[in-house]
């Protein structure tokens, strides 16, 4: 069956409008896409600038504090321990920064000292330490000073460089010496020493040494012999300073500062003055009643087999009397102890 010419040219005309239609369409879909990315990327194009400004900005502001307040605010959370770990951070920043990488001292100790607690007793309070001194005075003599328990007959059991019931003081200088070497008899074995206390009567005394030695002294008396000082009372001004001076063997100490206490009223005098007059000497920190911290890194001068209370001059006008010497310590050894 044939087709009629004006039935194809109809159908000729619908497929050529069917395709000028579908690319109008495919035109038109083109420009709308073009128009939503150029929406899209506009702000992005004005956005991204800002937001790298600011980027900046806040890393800049890091930056700067770091280098400022890291020293500060690092160090006090951290702690002192941890100083030389935070002394290399600031150096690494200003060295970043072209600054001066050295940074002042901090207060850290040059070496570190480590602590030992150790229990301490009295070591002065046995029969056989030995007790001897420079004069006898008119009351007792002075193995009085270490008896256990401490006697309180005011004539009987307190010694004193004075003559005569009156006070009157013997001139010159004096000296106490304990002697513990019969507590260690070994070429190896010495004390430490933590504490000392003197229970002076009202004539007590200032200026005065407590002072210890290892080996045999060959001379007791003379305030220049060869003796390790361990206190210095006339550099101890009795207001919390520090108590420093050179020892007679020109090494630099630091010596501790006395507590005083004081109580009783004595019989000799009329005016108002204490039975007792009492200065503890401590070379560590209490620990309870029977334990004492010490350090490590001390002193030489608190081992000893020997110790001398060198008294100088009386504070008052009477002859300087004790009670009693109670030494603190505990056994150690002289080459492998706490030195």
């Amino acid at each position: 069956m044939k087709t009629s010419p004006f039935k194809m040219q109809r159908r000729a005309n619908r497929f050529s409008n069917s395709a000028n239609g579908s690319n109008a369409s495919t035109k038109h879909s083109h420009q709308r896409n073009a128009q939503i990315d150029t929406s899209i990327l506009r702000p992005c194009l004005i956005l991204t600038p800002l937001i790298a400004l600011l980027c900046l900005w806040i890393y800049a502001t890091l930056y700067v504090l770091s280098a400022t307040d890291v020293d500060t605010s690092i160090s006090s959370r951290l702690g002192r321990n941890r100083t030389k770990h935070i002394n290399r951070l600031i150096d690494v920043i200003r060295s970043r920064r072209g600054v001066n990488a050295s940074i002042p001292a901090q207060s850290s100790p040059i070496t570190k000292q480590t602590f030992k607690i150790q229990e301490h007793t009295i070591i002065s309070r046995n029969l056989t330490v030995a007790i001897t001194s420079s004069t006898r005075g008119n009351l007792g003599p002075p193995t009085v000073l270490n008896q256990d328990p401490p006697g309180n007959d005011w004539i009987k059991d307190r010694w004193q460089a004075a003559s005569d019931m009156g006070g009157t003081a013997i001139p010159g200088t004096h000296w106490i010496m304990l002697d513990f070497s019969s507590l260690y008899p070994n070429s190896d074995q010495a004390a430490y020493v933590t504490k000392v206390v003197l229970d002076w009567e009202t004539a007590f005394a200032y200026d005065y040494r407590i002072e210890s030695r290892i080996d045999i002294p060959t001379s007791i008396g003379g305030e220049q012999d060869e003796w390790c000082v361990m206190y210095d009372g006339a550099s101890d001004d009795n207001d919390g300073r520090n108590n420093v001076q050179e020892n007679i063997r020109g090494i630099g100490h630091q010596y501790p500062h006395k507590t005083v206490k004081e109580y009783g009223q004595s019989p000799g005098v009329k005016q108002k003055l204490p039975l007792h007059i009492i200065h503890t000497i401590e070379w560590g920190t209490s620990v309870g009643t029977s334990k004492v911290e010490i350090s490590k890194v001390d002193n030489k001068c608190h081992l000893m087999c020997y110790l001398r209370i060198f008294i100088r001059k009386p504070a008052r006008g009477w002859g300087v009397s004790l009670w009693q010497v109670d030494v603190y310590g505990f056994e150690t050894k002289i080459h492998h102890g706490l030195m």
